[in-house]
């Protein structure tokens, strides 16, 4: 398997959990979301997942593909959620609702150019 087709893999990661947060963010409201611990939790933890898959990508990928801040997706790796040790929801909030789209489309976008990729050297 080269490159590539393991960073597709990473990529197909990071937008399934972008997809899980939608999902559970829904139509909710940051007064929901700092309501529910266990809204908070499943948003955590799919941030870390992507957090772990960006940091999978190789540099080369990350090289040749650098609209993306791969190094922000990273740190969202030590993101966890920690009951006691709450963290300021407005941050989380701000990336869901207002970042997490725009990276999704992204994302989309490069795992289709990889397709294609592939699907070229089918022939």
């Amino acid at each position: 398997m080269d490159k590539f087709a393991e960073d597709k893999g990473h990529l197909i990661d990071i937008m399934r959990s972008i997809e899980e947060i939608q999902s559970y963010v829904g139509g909710a409201s940051f007064e929901d979301f700092n309501k529910r611990e266990d809204l908070r939790e499943s948003v955590y933890y799919q941030l870390q997942t992507i957090g772990g898959a960006s940091k999978l990508l190789s540099d080369e990928f990350k090289d040749k593909y650098r609209d993306i801040d791969w190094d922000t997706l990273y740190n969202l790796n030590f993101g966890g959620y920690n009951q006691q040790v709450e963290m300021d929801t407005n941050g989380v909030w701000h990336i869901i609702t207002e970042e997490l789209t725009n990276i999704h489309d992204q994302v989309v976008d490069l795992v289709t150019v990889l397709e294609d990729r592939d699907n070229d050297f089918m022939f």
